[in-house]
């Protein structure tokens, strides 16, 4: 999202020449200690004065661009293109038809019919083509996909016109598409074994905690009192919706979370008591793609004694931030308070500069930093010691599958090759992939491991990665988490994965 473009300023031998505006009056050289009146003066000169036309509005976007990147590193500047996409991401729903499409060939395909939704209603398939919306051909051009998505999408119930062709029986044909709301969902749950539920949040938007609490109850109902909640892969959301789900799980004035605002006010988040998970036994799983609102659910039952927490240490992402709009329909997130869990802890994890960013937001750097972890021993209620290292450490670590493999840089480079490859191939055989149901993607034999292995070799020999015995076993994983995603839906993917996660299996031991 962060495609920035710097402004730099290059000072040379410069001759300054000096000339007699009155029009400019005194105040021109008039000096001020005001930061906001500088600015303001600013954009007055450019606009009435500078030699060149300006375009002050871009110049600004640059401006505030530069600024913020001198703040921490989840201050971000948003652009009216991007803002529809990061609200519908914190909404949790979009309107529009509800396909996932990829290109084949330069054409649109469909891989994924959203269930519920418009496109499913109106009888639209995976292994479509979109070939024209509303008169305008998408075929053949080399479109970027948002320039797709901008020719599809659209508000609730407005129309649209497609033409379609489907491969499977030869035919082309148009149908009217209603748009609609889509749900993307944030909680899947189902029951793992007979006395253990499973939950699944994979982000805390506006509606988690009322879907969780749904879950919770189905649990209850089945007198289930075990649990495993995973938080592994979380980026956050929204605060209030890990405040609830908190206090499902805690006796009355228990602590959540306490959180220090920019004006140093202190607000501590307590319990209410009418919690209806209060006694079952729970185990979180996170790891280092855990951030914001997971670690406040994570911290809080940590701190708590409520949960059991395995996996690896989280993100450490200690900041609140809220959007602000700034015109123009951009909008900028700025930190606004800092969070610490109920011991006392902050989890937030040091960065020395927004030099370092990239590497502090897409892997753990190595780089010093000038901000030094927190020492101080915290402790839970009941005296359990609690440390802080730039996140939630655990209470048993595991290290990930992946961290197991020396090629897993490799895999993270050529992933888009990898997703098109298992996408080429379903497609190639969708009669065969289209027969399929759940319960045979349940059982790994569905695969065809000598097909997959030469696809594989293949791919592993374009880009020069020498692959191991343990290598192929990730990818294998890796090809029945996308296909069955494709295939079916979400909540079958997250059954499928954990069918063979030893995170899965550790919980279930420490659960008996």
């Amino acid at each position: 999202m962060r495609n920035y473009i710097y402004l730099i300023l290059i000072a040379g031998s410069t001759f300054l020449l000096i000339y007699n505006f009155k029009s400019l009056g005194n105040n021109l050289f008039e000096s001020s200690n005001n930061p906001e009146k500088k600015i303001e003066n600013l954009y007055y000169y450019l606009k009435n004065y500078y030699v060149d036309k300006i375009d002050l509005d871009s110049l600004s976007n640059e401006i505030i661009k530069d600024v913020v990147k001198k703040l921490d590193p989840h201050s971000f500047y948003i652009s009216k293109n991007e803002l529809p996409i990061v609200n519908e991401s914190m909404r949790g729903s979009f309107e529009g038809i509800g396909v996932n499409f990829f290109f084949i060939n330069d054409t649109v395909s469909i891989i994924r019919v959203l269930k519920g939704s418009p496109a499913e209603k109106f009888g639209l398939l995976a292994g479509d083509r979109i070939l024209m919306s509303d008169k305008d051909t998408l075929y053949g051009k080399n479109l970027s996909n948002q320039k797709i998505l901008d020719k599809i999408k659209g508000p609730k119930d407005s129309k649209i016109n497609l033409e379609i062709f489907r491969p499977s029986s030869a035919e082309k044909f148009n149908v009217n598409i209603e748009r609609g709301k889509v749900d993307i969902g944030s909680v899947f749950f189902y029951e793992l074994k007979e006395d253990v539920g499973y939950i699944k949040i994979d982000r805390f938007i506006k509606e988690t905690d009322v879907d969780f609490k749904l879950a919770i109850e189905n649990f209850n109902e089945k007198g289930i009192k075990k649990l495993i909640l995973d938080l592994r892969d979380n980026p956050g959301g929204y605060l209030f919706s890990a405040e609830k789900i908190s206090d499902i799980f805690l006796e009355k004035d228990q602590k959540i979370v306490i959180v220090k605002s920019s004006k140093g006010e202190i607000k501590e988040k307590l319990a209410s008591g009418e919690g209806i998970f209060k006694e079952g036994n729970v185990c979180i799983l996170i790891n280092k793609n855990s951030a914001s609102a997971s670690e406040v659910l994570a911290g809080a039952l940590q701190d708590n004694d409520r949960a059991f927490i395995i996996g690896e240490t989280s993100f450490g992402k200690g900041l609140v931030q809220n959007q602000f709009p700034l015109g123009s329909k951009d909008a900028i997130r700025l930190t606004v308070a800092k969070y610490y869990t109920p011991s006392g802890r902050s989890i937030q994890k040091p960065f020395e500069s927004y030099k370092d960013n990239i590497d502090y937001l897409i892997k753990d750097s190595k780089k010093p930093r000038d901000q030094a972890i927190d020492t101080i021993m915290y402790y839970s209620t009941n005296g359990k010691k609690l440390f802080t290292k730039g996140g939630i450490l655990p209470d048993k670590i595991l290290p990930s599958k992946e961290a197991k493999s020396k090629n897993i840089i490799s895999y993270e480079i050529i992933w888009n090759q990898f997703n098109r490859m298992v996408i080429e191939e379903v497609d190639k055989n969708r009669n065969f992939y289209s027969k399929l149901k759940r319960e045979d993607v349940l059982k790994e034999e569905f695969l065809d491991k000598a097909k997959w292995i030469e696809l594989l070799n293949v791919l592993s020999k374009k880009n020069k990665i020498d692959l191991k015995s343990s290598d192929y076993e990730i990818m294998f994983n890796s090809i029945r988490s996308i296909l069955v995603f494709q295939l079916f839906d979400r909540k079958t993917q997250i059954e499928v994965n954990n069918s063979n996660d030893p995170y899965i299996f550790e919980a279930i031991k420490i659960l008996k």
